[in-house]
């Protein structure tokens, strides 16, 4: 789940031969959270928690092109 965002300051630096970026502004970065097998609820309940939280999904919005335009009752037939 979303943990955060690197700064704006943050100089570009990719990852030769491919056309990926270890680093740059704004990219976003992640937090995983493990546990044993038939831990799911409890998982499931720290991600929530850590959402409700921080909000760090909504401190930045994807770029515009990465917004659906579409809603799954635009393409259902009726």
């Amino acid at each position: 789940m979303p943990l955060g965002f690197l700064p704006d300051t943050v100089e570009v630096l990719p990852v030769t031969p491919s056309p990926l970026h270890s680093q740059a502004p704004g990219l976003p970065f992640g937090i995983t959270f493990m546990g044993t097998a038939y831990s799911e609820f409890k998982l499931i309940s720290y991600a929530y928690a850590f959402e409700q939280a921080t909000h760090v999904r909504l401190q930045k919005r994807a770029f515009d092109d990465a917004i659906p335009r579409t809603q799954l009752k635009d393409v259902m037939s009726q």
